[in-house]
This record gives C-alpha cells, structure tokens and sequence, in this order.
C-alpha cells in the first residue's frame, strides 16, 4: 500500500489499513459520546463505525445494521415487546449480557451506543471470515426474517455511507 493515506471523507488521517484506526484519529465528536444520554443519529454512527474499524469490521455495514435496528436511537429503544434494547436491539436470552438486564443496575449499558456497539459488532467480528455484507449482518443479529432483513441493510448501505461522509 506505501504511505499513510490523507484525511478521508470525516477528516480522519487513515492509517495504510483503514480498519485499524487509532484513537487519535477518531473525529473529536466521538470522544463525548458515551453513556445512555440521547445522541444525535450521527454521532450514533460515528461511534459504531469507530468501533467496528477496531473489530476489523466494514464501518459501513455496521452503521447500516445499526439503522435496521434503532434508526441510530440510543435511548429508550426497545423491541420485541421490551426484550430487546438500544442501537443494536440487544436481546435478553441472546446478545444481551445478563448484567445488563431489565432491572439491574447495569442495564443503562444497554443503551450506551459505545458498549452497545462493541457487544453487537464483536459478533460480526467473530463471524467475518465466513459471511460478509448484508449476509453478515443477518448471521450476526439473527432476525426471523433472512431475505426481508437482508434487504432491509442493503437499503440502509446508502444512508449509511452518507452518515459516515463518504
């Protein structure tokens, strides 16, 4: 690849590997995003496809799978009648760490976007190498419905991209 490449569509200077990027080269709006205070849907996406770059994962498809899910709501987003919470709609009995559930006093974590993400997106990391795009996100969510899902991320990949500035 040779040299470092110049400051991508958010202004961040990329190493030659776009998907290991560090700290420093996070935009400043996603150091104060964390906890389960509302945050704007793009703040959401900046943190998700911060830490899906550390997973080693696409930024784009993590973003597009956090839209299917939340619409980039982090707060007091519940689904499948009150089991399922936050950017990823974590779910009790699945992806949902037990000390995060209803009535603890961890569950806030739910609906942190950073620890939310890292939760959801390790799973998509785990599975990269044998799914990719779309088919990658329905592996790692696990919806009921394959293709309706499938499509679903597939038309979000836009607004994503855009979210994202590229």
């Amino acid at each position: 690849m040779g040299a470092a490449a110049g400051p991508d569509a958010l202004g961040v200077t990329q190493d030659p590997d776009p998907q290991q990027a560090t700290p420093s080269q996070i935009p400043e709006t996603v150091s104060y995003v964390s906890g389960a205070a509302r945050h704007s849907k793009q703040e959401n996406a900046l943190v998700v496809a911060d830490v899906a770059r550390k997973l080693g994962v696409d930024p784009v498809l993590a973003v597009a799978t956090m839209l299917v899910e939340s619409n980039g709501n982090n707060t007091n987003n519940t689904g499948d009648k009150g089991t399922s919470f936050g950017l990823f709609q974590l779910h009790v009995g699945g992806e949902l760490p037990k000390d995060w559930y209803p009535g603890t006093p961890g569950h806030s974590n739910a609906f942190d976007p950073r620890k939310n993400a890292e939760t959801a997106l390790s799973r998509f990391a785990a599975k990269k190498n044998k799914y990719s795009g779309a088919e990658l996100a329905y592996q790692s969510q696990r919806p009921a419905n394959h293709d309706g899902y499938v499509a679903a991320v597939n038309a979000r990949m836009a607004e994503a991209r855009s979210l994202l500035g590229l």
